[in-house]
């Protein structure tokens, strides 16, 4: 007679922790515009390192919350895309908006934010998610975004 071998496994709970409300200006993600003005305070707060946030949007495009899902150097901030999508499953989100700042000032996309983007969009298809855009946030209110430049979102 041989003797089982006892695993133990931890048990583990995930949730989402509500941080406080804030206010925004708009009400809808419904453009680049928009979205940086829900957002840039929470990433141009320290314009030095580059930070990613996510949008969560329920069906309408309305905003059902955010998330800083990264903080980075001066020049880049690596992510995995599912830490980008974890916080829009447990919302019970419809879709989410990839926002982030360009410490340089120089919104245009690198290569490495448009293979992110590619990446995101498909882990998002995945869980039932919509990646409806990437917005790059630069000072001066300068943006650029990848649904109104026809940029693949997967």
């Amino acid at each position: 007679m041989t003797a089982r071998a006892v695993v133990r496994v931890p048990r583990y709970r995930c949730k989402l922790v509500r941080e406080g409300t804030v206010t925004y200006p708009v009400a809808k993600a419904v453009d680049a515009a928009a979205v940086a003005s829900i957002v840039a305070h929470r990433l141009l707060d320290d314009a030095d390192r580059e930070k990613i946030a996510v949008l969560y949007t329920d069906c309408k495009l309305g905003i059902v919350g955010t998330e800083i899902v990264a903080v980075g150097g001066g020049s880049d901030c690596q992510v995995a895309p599912a830490d980008i999508v974890r916080g829009a499953v447990l919302a019970r989100a419809h879709g989410i908006i990839l926002a982030h700042n360009h410490p340089s000032g120089d919104p245009m996309p690198s290569d490495e934010d448009r293979a992110l983007t590619v990446a995101v969009g498909r882990a998002a298809e995945l869980l039932g998610l919509t990646l409806l855009d990437h917005v790059i946030i630069g000072p001066y209110g300068k943006t650029y975004s990848f649904h109104k430049h026809a940029l693949p979102l997967k």
